[in-house]
């Protein structure tokens, strides 16, 4: 790809270095979020109060109520739904690529 093709710029869109650029800002900070996301997953919620959930012998169980922790399950539904988007926009890239790529043949066999 030449240059003046990633430069092109039309009224309805920016010059495509600029969209590369956002997608591959995003995906890097979605990567990077994900990765703090396991951190905080891996260690217990730091200034909560404790729902105290015991036994019924009355003993406490803090691994218990780490797991079932609402926030924690938010915390690990948001960063499934994360990686499934970063997932999808994998694939619908790869997809336009392919798609763009069979065009540019077809368009060019028909020039031959």
């Amino acid at each position: 790809m030449t240059a003046d093709v990633l430069s092109r710029a039309t009224p309805s869109r920016p010059p495509l270095p600029a969209q590369v650029r956002r997608h591959a800002d995003a995906a890097l900070r979605l990567a990077l979020a994900l990765a703090a996301v396991d951190e905080a997953m891996a260690s217990p919620p730091a200034g909560r109060a404790s729902f105290a959930l015991a036994s019924a012998l009355g003993v406490k169980d803090p691994v218990g109520e780490t797991v079932a922790s609402i926030d924690r399950l938010t915390l690990a539904r948001r960063a499934a739904e994360a990686e499934l988007m970063l997932e999808r926009t994998a694939q619908a890239l790869e997809g336009s690529l392919r798609t763009l790529e069979g065009a540019v043949a077809q368009w060019e066999g028909d020039r031959r």
